[in-house]
């Protein structure tokens, strides 16, 4: 009899533990990824290297928020695609980008504004995760 007990509570333990965890939320995560010029597949193959870095260095798994993925060569298009980004860094709860320190302005803006905002960042190389970028551009 006790056995079947401990079976039993054990078990509504583990039931209690998976719903728990159904329940919790992930944190999200705002990925701000160079665009211009660029192919859809070679953003998203940036976005999911970005995506699994920062569950590394944030130490948990994320939950990527919604992104404009928009393939463009026209600057002036470049505004309304960093607007519709915008909207979504307000749920974030961590943010990774390419830093201030290049010349892609929607990336610069966007870790400006994390910034403001405390949003804890990481911050990657773009040789790292945009290999097309530097050839393209070269190193900037």
């Amino acid at each position: 009899m006790l056995s079947n007990d401990y079976d039993e509570v054990v078990g509504r333990l583990k039931m209690d533990d998976v719903e728990e965890l159904e329940n919790k939320q992930l944190k999200k995560l705002f990925i701000s990824c160079p665009m211009h010029g660029r192919t859809k597949e070679a953003i998203e193959k940036s976005m999911d290297k970005m995506h699994k870095i920062a569950e590394i260095y944030f130490d948990q798994k994320l939950e990527v928020l919604n992104h404009e993925i928009d393939v463009f060569d026209d600057w002036q298009y470049e505004m309304i695609v960093l607007s519709k980004n915008l909207k979504n860094l307000y749920e974030a709860d961590y943010f990774i980008g390419i830093g201030p320190n290049y010349k892609w302005f929607n990336c610069k803006a966007e870790w400006e504004i994390a910034h403001y905002y405390a949003i804890p960042k990481a911050q990657v190389e773009i040789d790292c995760i945009a290999p097309d970028v530097c050839e393209k551009y070269g190193n900037f």
